[in-house]
């Protein structure tokens, strides 16, 4: 399942996937991109990364990591 991921990501941020919600098909989106810094670090991880890809206040696809 983790490669399926992996392919959709980067289909979706190169605007090659097609998304529908509800049966609507998604033509445009919004990129958030949010970088912080972790309260609480593991090893070396003391950046917190979000990614957020929206179409009018649907969220199409979301994904948090630590850098």
């Amino acid at each position: 399942m983790a490669g399926y991921q992996g392919l959709f990501e980067g289909l979706l941020l190169k605007n090659e996937a097609s998304v529908s919600i509800n049966g609507n098909w998604v033509n445009s989106s919004s990129v958030t991109d949010m970088v912080g810094n972790n309260p609480a670090p593991l090893d070396d991880l003391s950046f917190v990364h979000k990614l957020i890809v929206s179409n009018s206040n649907q969220v199409v696809f979301e994904k948090c990591w630590l850098d």
